[in-house]
């Protein structure tokens, strides 16, 4: 197998509130693609910016193929933000807005993201993107618009963008996928989800049914407030629930446990990306729950063979008016 690594030559213009897409090239097996956002921003005398302005831009992004294939989705900037943020402890490029009065500039953004179960290994082959075998493989940005960065800024749209750098893994001559991947091609499925809290729930009421049919690494839940900010108050029990074994095999009754639990796994810094390292403070309403810790296995959890409702994410609910946004990480196995 050989590495490469390019920039996709097109690029995703920014166009306020419209959806863009371009053509991802289909010549190797996908194991990264790092997004980086550009954005050439205007600040007024007067400004105040949004709490993860530069994710909120980001409506939705999707990377799909022919035949209906989808390999990965947010519906919210944000999902792809903490995905990235628990991937690579922490540590990601996130420029802050301009200040008040300030000159323009272009203010980015990189999203790196890994498909495999090494994040650190730039072309692992555990769980791949199979382009050379797609066809129609595209790269799809729903933007939102200047408000969504907060009050007092513009967007010069014809020098803003999103950029694709892919690495991937070709074939050298004479190898064959079937040398490669003796046991079939694990293929990523990321599937985005929110649920309205619309009214209180207690002890773990507020449930969702997990996906099914492949196995289920992760997922990522962020809780929004009535203000569409994050928040660490508005939910205060997270568990997994199995309605048919009459189970709860993880519980925890404190949000800020969760978050301490998080700090450790992911070795997180605790401070909030696009903001100065002296705010050390962990992000608000955000955890990543991955489903090893209730089967110790890395891959996470096998539901190849379960029905819808078999599993659920429980949630007790303190505040109303918010949402939470969850993302979930399946694997398909080969």
């Amino acid at each position: 197998m050989l590495n490469h690594t390019y920039q996709v030559t097109d690029k995703v213009d920014f166009s306020a509130n419209s959806t863009k897409s371009i053509d991802i090239p289909e010549t190797g097996y996908i194991n990264e693609i790092n997004l980086l956002l550009e954005l050439y921003v205007t600040p007024a005398t007067s400004v105040s910016a949004n709490e993860d302005a530069l994710a909120r831009i980001i409506d939705a992004l999707k990377i799909t193929a022919a035949g209906g294939k989808s390999y990965f989705t947010v519906d919210d900037g944000r999902q792809l933000l903490y995905h990235c943020f628990h991937q690579y402890q922490g540590q990601l490029l996130h420029d802050a807005l301009p200040s008040a009065g300030g000159s323009a500039t272009t203010v980015r953004a990189l999203f790196p993201l890994h498909f495999g179960l090494d994040p650190f290994d730039s072309f692992d082959p555990s769980v791949i993107i199979p382009g050379a075998e797609l066809s129609n493989l595209k790269l799809e940005v729903t933007w939102g618009s200047a408000s969504d960065l907060g009050t007092g800024f513009t967007i010069t749209a014809a020098s803003s963008q999103m950029r694709a750098i892919v690495k991937e893994l070709t074939l050298e001559k004479g190898e064959t996928r079937d040398r490669i991947w003796p046991d079939g091609i694990n293929v990523p499925l990321f599937e985005s989800r929110s649920l309205s809290l619309s009214a209180a729930a207690s002890n773990l009421g507020k449930t969702d049914s997990v996906p099914v049919g492949s196995m289920l690494h992760s997922a990522l839940i962020i809780v929004l407030n009535s203000s569409g900010n994050r928040s660490d108050t508005d939910v205060t029990e997270f568990g997994t629930k199995y309605p048919k074994l009459a189970l709860e095999e993880f519980r925890i009754d404190n949000f800020y446990a969760i978050k301490g639990i998080n700090r450790k796994q992911f070795l997180l810094p605790g401070t909030v990306v696009g903001q100065p390292s002296s705010w050390l403070s962990d992000p608000k309403g955000v955890f990543l729950f991955k489903f090893s810790e209730v089967t110790g296995k890395a891959i996470g959890i096998d539901l190849s063979t379960a029905m819808t409702g078999d599993v659920k994410l429980g949630f007790t609910v303190a505040s109303t008016g918010g949402q939470i946004l969850i993302l979930y990480r399946s694997i398909a196995l080969g």
